[in-house]
């Protein structure tokens, strides 16, 4: 690497010299040259020229220009037949599309794809060696986002996801990370991968990076605010057309951000705020750093898919609210999905459930998906059978929740017993919603909560004693708080300040709750930082119990508003309130150990190496409770929390006992015993099943385990084979 700048350095000056409309961009062995002009004959003469230095250069310094990939790229056709003709060196080929550093470039408006498209392709070559690992036990979630998702969505920041392009994706990385079979639903399944916390829908990733590049374009004013504006309103007239997004329309990484945008149902308001009719809620890209557009664009995301899941599942979420206090204008929809994925990728066990086994997670993953064929669901097919009836005790007919009640299914002590006090839920939720709950293991919640203060608040508790302009030495304690963190809607922010004389007198105390935009006791903390600093002329002595506050503060302001930082709108305010001189304000900040029992005191030393002493304790203990004050404020009732946890230990019963259904339904045991006394052991099904088909032996998944009978000890064999090719093979072929 170092070496190539080195041989650069003399053809880099040449080109600048000799061609100055030239701009050179070098990444390792890559090279680009661009050039623009109103004149299509001084940009041809221009970029030829450079091309034919290149070239020359190369041969004589013994190194060749591939001729393969040499390529010219124009706003137009005619354009770059030019720039070859121009060119005496035959390395130039004409092209409508290219790569640059793998990302998709073409010429003129037209949205180029080609080397977009080709790596779903690639991807789907190489899944059948990451689906070999799953059937062999491997968890392959990492493998998969690392191969499939980051590759086929690296450049959908430039040209975006079109619909059919997003389904192929979407359908792609669910087939890799589930086994096969029919009827399980693409959106359940990539929901439930988002569970884990891992960006494994490729629906995710599509809609994240076109939309916060824009937000970091604003952030970091690639353009100037009005052109930005004016850009995004043109691409919304451009491609929003009766009511949806025609990507056949889609020119530019600005139309690609807001045709994804629409389609997961976020608008754009004016040129900067985003709104999320799915969410209520909006962001502005102006004021808010890209990290926080990015999350909120995951969760308008997660909400998109969810909305699609109940367009299948139409008894999934409630037309009515569950629960309703006060007024009721705010409308809370929570998903409990990641009390399922706590389940099927996570716990051995279930505390409410003893009987749950860790090899019942597939079973469970396969009846939430929709992967299970009960014998009603077989005979519902065109000419797959006409029998109803329960394999097992061909008394009723055969569904997902009959083996909750069959009684050749259920064990001979019966399931684990329900949480009690659930009964006047589930006759809340009705009987639909209470028997997709029992069968698939899928519940949605609805609350209608009073509505969130709209401003920040302040407020004297105690009212100064004096004038505090005048009050020299005294010393400034501020603290953040944060109740109810279990559940976002449940979250309640306040922040609080003490003042004390230099004698160790109390002057006042102070509480409010900072903006909505602030999410954590941090950022809590951080804006009763600006408050004080907003009350004074200069910055006062400030006592803080928040680390990351005294360390923003040496790191300075651009460390602290860098598109990455959640609190950087924060620390903008803070920053125009200190002119940027954050270094000023750290000198009479200090930090000190929070909340600690008596015996610190003196003990335990502050960020300037003092001791804390009885003062700073006490007044570390006051700001607390008033930080406290101003949150309990704007806190939801305790029972809702409590409810909240409730129905979240409830749905990973109702999941665990559908995994011990489903396996003891997939795998009834029948003895049977010889005229010699030898016994045998036969696994059936309570449905007929489909009939095997003849497969190579090579696939260790198309070993048939939905026939009639199935022998465990085969399958041993079969695995055991597998897992000897699959290490051996290699060696033998070396």
């Amino acid at each position: 690497m170092f070496e190539l700048k080195l041989l650069f350095i003399d053809l880099v000056n040449d080109i600048q010299l000799k061609v100055s409309l030239i701009v050179l961009t070098i990444y390792v062995d890559d090279m680009n040259l661009e050039a623009s002009h109103d004149s299509p004959l001084v940009v041809a003469n221009s970029v030829a020229d450079a091309t034919d230095m290149v070239v020359n250069y190369f041969d004589a310094i013994g190194m060749e220009v591939s001729a393969k990939k040499t390529g010219t790229i124009a706003s137009t056709a005619a354009g770059a037949r030019l720039i070859k003709n121009f060119a005496r060196s035959n390395v130039l080929s004409c092209r409508r599309q290219g790569q640059l550093l793998g990302a998709s470039v073409g010429g003129g408006r037209n949205r180029a794809v080609k080397a977009f498209k080709t790596r779903l392709p690639m991807f789907n070559k190489r899944k059948k060696r990451i689906t070999t690992l799953r059937r062999l036990g491997f968890n392959v979630s990492s493998m998969a986002r690392a191969s499939g998702t980051s590759v086929f969505t690296y450049g959908a920041d430039i040209v975006g996801f079109s619909n059919t392009h997003l389904l192929n994706a979407r359908r792609s990385m669910a087939s890799t990370l589930v086994p096969g079979g029919g009827g399980k639903q693409l959106d359940v399944v990539l929901h439930m991968a988002e569970s884990k916390g891992q960006a494994l829908d490729p629906a995710t990733q599509a809609h994240v990076l076109p939309i916060s590049t824009l937000s970091l374009a604003w952030w970091q004013g690639w353009q100037d605010p009005r052109s930005l504006s004016q850009a995004i309103v043109d691409a919304k007239d451009k491609v929003i057309c009766n009511g949806d997004a025609q990507w056949s329309k889609v020119s530019g990484p600005i139309a690609a951000a807001v045709a994804s945008a629409f389609r997961i149902g976020i608008v754009f308001i004016g040129g900067s705020r985003l709104f999320s009719s799915f969410a209520k809620t909006y962001v502005d890209m102006a004021l808010d750093p890209p990290v926080v557009v990015e999350i909120f664009v995951r969760k308008a995301v997660t909400f998109w898919r969810l909305q699609n899941i109940t367009t299948v599942l139409c008894n999934l979420s409630p037309q009515q609210a569950d629960f309703t206090i006060g007024a009721g204008l705010e409308r809370v929809l929570l998903d409990f999905a990641d009390e399922v994925g706590k389940i099927i990728f996570g716990m051995g066990k279930v505390k409410l459930y003893p009987d749950f086994e860790p090899n019942y997670k597939a079973q469970l993953a396969s009846a939430v998906y929709g992967g299970q064929w009960p014998q009603l669901r077989i005979a519902t097919g065109p000419k797959w059978s006409e029998n109803r009836r329960c394999q097992l005790c061909h008394q009723h007919d055969g569904t997902l929740l009959h083996r909750l009640t069959c009684t050749a299914n259920v064990p001979v002590g019966g399931w684990n017993p329900k949480p009690d006090g659930m009964n006047g839920f589930l006759s809340r939720i009705g009987i639909a919603r209470t028997n997709l709950l029992k069968a698939r293991g899928l519940l949605n919640v609805s609350f209608d909560l009073p509505p969130r203060h709209v401003g920040e608040t302040f407020e004297w508790i105690i009212e100064p004693k004096c004038d505090l302009a005048e009050a020299h030495g005294a010393v400034w304690y501020i603290d953040g708080s944060l109740h109810d963190q279990y559940k976002e809607f449940c979250k309640a922010l306040g922040y609080g300040i003490v003042i004390v004389s230099s004698e160790g007198d109390l002057l006042a105390v102070a509480c409010g709750r900072p903006s909505p935009w602030v999410i954590d006791a941090a950022g809590a903390e951080l804006w009763a930082f600006y408050v004080v600093a907003s009350m004074n002329i200069e910055v006062p002595f400030v006592v803080t119990d928040c680390k990351g506050v005294l360390d923003g503060l040496y790191d300075g302001f651009q460390a602290c508003t860098t598109s990455k930082k959640k609190l950087a709108r924060t620390w903008n305010l803070v920053g125009s309130i200190l002119d940027g001189d954050f270094a000023f304000a750290a000198s009479p900040t200090r930090w000190m150990p929070a909340h600690g029992a008596t015996h610190t005191i003196g003990a335990v030393k502050a960020s300037d190496g003092k001791p804390i002493t009885s003062i700073m304790w006490r007044a570390n203990r006051l700001v607390d409770l008033a930080a406290k004050y101003a949150a309990q404020k704007d806190r939801r009732p305790q029972w809702v929390p409590c409810k909240v946890k409730q129905i979240a230990t409830f749905v990973q019963y109702q999941c665990a006992n559908i995994g011990h259904a489903t396996f003891l339904a997939n795998h009834h045991e029948s003895i049977e015993i010889d005229e010699l006394g030898n016994s045998k052991s036969s696994f059936f099904r309570d449905s007929t099943g489909y009939k095997a088909i003849e497969v190579p032996s090579t696939g260790i998944d198309r070993v048939s385990t939905s026939g009639d009978t199935f022998d465990s000890a085969l399958w041993g064999v079969a695995r055991r084979a597998q897992l000897y090719s699959l290490f051996c093979l290699p060696f033998l072929l070396n």
